[in-house]
């Protein structure tokens, strides 16, 4: 903050004379934890101009006010000659006598020269921009002046005010239109501009000074505000005097008559004098610097920036160091510029707060905190943290990214890959492409790509095998004769039988048997179009017999994600709790769901369209096409949670994994109540058989006529959310649908 001190000193700059400005009143230091240059004078460095001086225009005579007062007796009153051009030093008193920290002063017109010397304006310019914290203005031979405003400007043009000053409370009103402040001048808003009279008092009649604190005293003194960084940062400081303090006697013959006709005695002994200004300012380094000297070649204070941050004010953070967004310092705290993690990879990097908001940036600790976004990566590398390989390179499992040449060719053969790429890390691999794997065309095997898949042969050439790999029991499906299992046929095991759909690799039987309601006893195939579904609008959290309702809150941190926390369900539910399908997803709706409750995952969902025709009937319109479609096919779903602590020991529960209604029939997951613990994800599957099912109640076998009138029109689908009975854990949900079949 900035404190009072009484009887000290103040500094001027270094390369300037020796001066120094004796304080007897106040001084202004300042007392903080963060780095912030020392307080200078910074007046007695800056080029200063005044629009009018005594003895301009010739020798002018002018009378000491203190000399000439009533019932105060002075030896030998005498008035002295004030003439800027004299060979004789006394005689002079230039606007530089006023801040060279010598007891010479500056010296206006007396208003015996006209009453337009009431108006004299001195303007400092202190060649760059500082933080002022306080001006000090000290009067020489006459009173301090009565009416001025202080101003500042950061480019000479606009000035704007600091503080209005007053001879009285109503001058402010009349002449500023401001409210005035009585008593010693205090502020409420760090951006305040007060007016005051507390300095325009008539005595004492010379030696006065005015103490104007810019920082002290205002709401965020401790720890500055940036409204009050704004408010006290300046490059040129004007005094705009505006009206001279005169004695009341004095008053009524200065106001009513010609200055020509009024005594020289009394109008010679009223104009301004500044014995010397102080201003305590310091760099701008916005709380990264503790150290600002002059640079002898710009003759300009520079920062010695620290916090990793770079500029001539330390205004932003060096090349490499943007994992965080450059802050000012403040007296409370540093707010350092962190080294992006780029893993030797490049020395440039910018701050991205989309890659900060959705975790994807590595600082150098391992947490995705931060938005670092690095630039140029080397070594054939790239990604937000140089981590990944460029097209064509990839990096094996176990090579760490800060390796010094991490990314390998990849070897793909074109004649069987998609394209010269291949999986350039672990973050994308998958279960059947590990990395550093090729793209393979159909037909194409391998890591390379440079083998036929199992089904075909003839490589490089690889053309279809005769026996159907979905429809044979062959182990070698090139070797014929072919076997066809049980409801396949064909020569080449390629086509279901009459009265059998669906032909699957693996389904022991190969082909699934026509349901058709009792209408007709033979189907056939189509094919489908398939479309993305990407809505989590309508999920929420309910009981298991679907009672009560909790919204989900959408994720902050990831698109597409839903949040519950055990705190808020148990208030309106009772364990276990499900995530309950919105009918987007129920009645006709068809496929399997990929149900994936974790971060980072997205909606992909997939929704069949298209027609079935059976015996020349059209089921789409009899409701029949939805269940057929997600007869046979596969639910898969992965779900997580997560507890408060790691270490803490949880409550298992145990209840049905899925629960699917429709019809008046109540199914359950013949697999239901695994277990699941915290912080991992389990991805799990049902086949959408009957044997895969239960019924709810008595644990019987679902038959397949029973299977169809769920599917047919369901009107309930739950999903099991809660594995743990922990008042602490928070259930995510970000569904990733897709139908298999």
């Amino acid at each position: 903050m900035w404190a009072p001190h009484v009887s000290s000193q103040l500094h001027c700059c270094p390369g300037r004379p020796k001066p120094m400005v004796k304080v007897k009143l106040w001084l202004y230091v300042v007392l903080f934890t963060g780095l912030f240059p020392a307080v200078l004078n910074l007046a007695s460095m800056a080029e200063i101009k005044a629009n009018a001086t005594c003895g301009e225009t010739g020798p002018q005579m002018y009378c000491k006010l203190v000399e000439h007062v009533p019932g105060r007796p002075v030896n030998n009153p005498q008035c002295r000659t004030c003439d800027l051009k004299s060979v004789n030093d006394l005689e002079r008193h230039p606007i530089e006598y006023a801040i060279d920290g010598t007891n010479r002063w500056w010296q206006s017109p007396s208003i015996m020269n006209g009453m337009d010397y009431h108006y004299v304006t001195v303007t400092l310019d202190l060649q760059q921009i500082f933080q002022i914290a306080y001006v000090i203005l000290k009067a020489a031979n006459s009173p301090r002046p009565g009416n001025w405003i202080l101003e500042r400007s950061l480019d000479g043009e606009t000035f704007t005010p600091w503080q209005y000053y007053a001879i009285t409370d109503t001058e402010c009103f009349t002449r500023f239109n401001i409210s005035p402040r009585t008593g010693p001048p205090s502020y409420t808003h760090d951006d305040e501009v007060i007016c005051t009279s507390f300095y325009s008092k008539i005595h004492p009649l010379e030696n006065g000074e005015i103490h104007t604190s810019l920082i002290n005293g205002r709401p965020s003194a401790d720890d500055p505000s940036p409204t009050l960084l704004n408010f006290t940062s300046a490059r040129y400081i004007r005094l705009q005097f505006q009206r001279i303090r005169t004695l009341n006697a004095d008053l009524m013959t200065l106001a009513l008559n010609d200055p020509r006709d009024i005594d020289a005695i009394v109008s010679r002994r009223y104009y301004y004098s500044i014995k010397d200004i102080s201003v305590g300012g310091m760099c701008i380094c916005y709380g990264h610097a503790k150290a600002c000297p002059l640079n002898t070649d710009t003759k300009k204070f520079s920062c010695e920036c620290e916090h990793n941050t770079c500029g001539e004010s330390c205004d932003h953070c060096c090349p490499g160091y943007n994992q965080k967004p450059w802050m000012a310092g403040t007296f409370l705290t540093r707010h350092v510029c962190e080294k992006c993690n780029c893993h030797g990879k490049s020395e440039e990097c910018y701050y991205n707060q989309t890659a900060a908001d959705a975790k994807l940036s590595l600082n150098i600790n391992g947490a995705y905190e931060g938005g670092g976004v690095c630039l140029g990566c080397s070594d054939n590398t790239r990604g937000i943290n140089c981590q990944s390989c460029v097209d064509g390179y990839y990096r094996p499992s176990g090579v760490s990214p800060d390796e010094r040449w991490p990314c390998r060719p990849c070897s793909c053969d074109l004649r069987g890959s998609v394209h010269s790429s291949c999986v350039p890390d672990e973050s994308q691999a998958s279960a059947g492409l590990a990395v550093g794997s090729c793209i393979c065309k159909q037909g194409y095997a391998g890591e390379k790509c440079d083998r036929c898949a199992f089904g075909y042969t003839g490589f490089p050439v690889c053309e279809r095998c005769d026996c159907s790999s979905e429809g044979s029991v062959n182990q070698d499906p090139c070797q014929p004769p072919c076997v066809c299992k049980e409801h396949v046929e064909g020569r080449n095991c390629d086509r279901c039988k009459q009265g059998f759909y669906h032909l699957r690799g693996d389904n022991p039987s190969g082909c699934e048997k026509c349901y058709c309601s009792g209408l007709a006893s033979l189907c056939s195939e189509s094919h489908w179009d398939y479309s993305n579904m990407m809505d989590m609008s309508g999920w929420h959290l309910t009981g298991a017999d679907g009672e009560g309702l909790v919204w989900a809150a959408p994720s902050r941190e990831t698109a597409h994600q839903l949040t519950v926390s055990q705190s808020d369900a148990q208030t309106h539910l009772t364990a276990p709790y499900y995530w309950s399908a919105p009918s987007a997803y129920l009645h006709k709706k068809v496929g399997s769901v990929h149900i994936r409750p974790i971060l980072d995952i997205k909606i992909n969902g997939l929704r069949r369209r298209g027609r079935w025709g059976v015996a020349g009937v059209d089921f789409m319109e009899r409701g029949v096409t939805a269940e057929i479609l997600a007869y046979g096919g596969r639910l898969v779903y992965t779900v997580s949670y997560d507890t408060e602590s790691k270490d803490d020991p949880v409550r298992i529960i145990r209840a049905p994994d899925v629960i699917i209604e429709g019809g008046g029939l109540r199914l359950i997951d013949s697999r239901s109540g695994r277990e699941l613990y915290p912080f991992s994800a389990a991805e799990r599957w049902t086949d959408l058989r009957p044997e895969s099912f239960q019924h709810h109640s008595s644990g019987l076998a679902v038959s397949q006529r029973d299977f169809h009138t769920v599917l047919n029109n369901i009107q309930r689908l739950l999903l099991r959310a809660s594995h743990v009975q922990e008042h602490s854990a928070i259930y995510r949900f970000g569904p990733d649908l897709s139908f298999q079949s």
